[in-house]
């Protein structure tokens, strides 16, 4: 969620959307995200509006649901098949890393989310894994609000604790842990305090991030983190300094031959076989990984 790969400018992977099949319980017409875009009738003029109605009756546009949104796309709702996030009280909103993370990590009976933010990816670990107890942590106080109103209005609200309260200072034993986490940390901040605290590491290094998933790590668990491509060799470093081994590498490509943008990583405490995979977004593998949330 944090300068997320194929969304608009504040980070929303749900801002474009493609239609679904039937309706939601509410009543509404279900809509479901598509990565096609990147940006949204929000962000757009009502002349422009105009214009592309035009040219789908002309023709001009072949596919009408690459720019319709859902619920006229407010940016406050993304709904999912087994669940519906608001995102109103959070710096940054649902994007493709965490989605894709959600889809991605490995799974296990006891799961920590680090950095929870809206609980998108706490309630996909529950909804993976059905006999899981989650617990969710951030410090930002209306992340946390966020996410216990989200988890609270889903199908899973009680396999999910939400906690304010930072890693470093957290205590538990651990099958998973994931982490959606604050990249940047060379790079100039925004006016916004809340913001930057979800998108700079000045409350979580790279270093503070692996020490602490380590020291949470049961002995055969696995460590599941995302980052852009040009911060993967730090990540990876830290990780190697505190006796992590990597496991699993997942690229995530917006186009067919053309490096990765992100990368899914996952550790263990142990040596074990690296597996390297690179999908394309919108591919096979990458619908067949996120097939069970998109709509």
């Amino acid at each position: 969620a944090r300068n997320t790969l194929a969304t608009d400018e504040g980070g929303n992977a749900g801002g474009v959307v493609r239609l679904g099949a039937g309706y939601g319980d509410d009543g509404v017409r279900t809509l479901s995200p598509t990565a096609r875009g990147t940006g949204s009738l929000r962000g757009e003029g009502v002349g422009n509006f105009i214009t592309k109605i035009i040219l789908i009756i002309l023709g001009g546009y072949q596919d009408f649901s690459y720019f319709c949104t859902r619920k006229l796309n407010d940016g406050s709702m993304f709904r999912l098949k087994r669940f519906v996030i608001e995102q109103d009280l959070c710096a940054m909103k649902v994007g493709m890393d965490g989605v894709m993370l959600g889809a991605w990590a490995q799974g296990g009976r006891r799961i920590l989310d680090i950095g929870t933010g809206t609980g998108l990816i706490a309630l996909m670990m529950a909804q993976r894994n059905l006999d899981s107890l989650v617990t969710a942590i951030d410090i930002d106080e209306g992340a946390v609000r966020q996410a216990k109103k989200n988890v609270e209005n889903s199908y899973f609200r009680h396999q999910i604790i939400v906690k304010q309260e930072a890693v470093q200072q957290h205590q538990g034993c651990y099958d998973a842990i994931v982490c959606n986490p604050p990249y940047f940390s060379d790079s100039l901040k925004a006016p916004d305090a809340q913001r930057n605290m979800a998108r700079h590491t000045d409350t979580l290094s790279y270093a503070e991030l692996m020490q602490a998933a380590y020291r949470l790590l049961d002995d055969e668990g696995e460590f599941s983190v995302v980052v852009p491509f040009d911060y993967k060799q730090r990540m990876e470093d830290e990780a190697t300094f505190v006796g992590f081994f990597q496991h699993r590498v997942l690229g995530l490509r917006t186009v067919a031959g053309k490096p990765a943008k992100r990368y899914f990583l996952s550790f263990r405490k142990h040596p074990v076989e690296r597996l390297h995979t690179i999908i394309t977004l919108g591919d096979d593998e990458y619908k067949a990984l996120t097939k069970d949330f998109y709509l």
